[in-house]
């Protein structure tokens, strides 16, 4: 039973693999997106953050996926506070932007 098991995790990884690679063109992501992605639930504060995830830092813009519309204008509302803080726990001015996408997803 642990032998399927191993194999199971194994197939799970490699497809997360190929699933991060389609989505950063096979390279890793920068580390200012992942620190970026990390500091997203400080910057946007537990309400917002429990309705939306960072998911990359791309040229000054920050992706952002939202759970619906709702959600999305009251980011929108909060984009310039949101940006302040977020560059203020990074420690620089990498953030100019935020693109939010409206895209649901399943916790876990």
């Amino acid at each position: 039973m642990a032998r399927n098991s191993n194999r199971r995790l194994e197939k799970i990884d490699t497809l997360i693999g190929k699933g991060r690679e389609a989505a950063t063109g096979g390279s890793p992501p920068p580390p200012e997106s992942i620190a970026a992605i990390t500091r997203w639930r400080q910057a946007a504060g537990e309400k917002l953050a429990e309705n939306s995830r960072a998911v990359g830092l791309r040229a000054g813009k920050l992706h952002v996926e939202v759970r619906s519309p709702l959600w999305k204008q009251e980011l929108m509302l909060s984009r310039r506070t949101i940006i302040s803080n977020m560059n203020r726990r990074l420690g620089e001015r990498l953030v100019a932007d935020i693109v939010f996408t409206v895209r649901d997803w399943i916790d876990g």
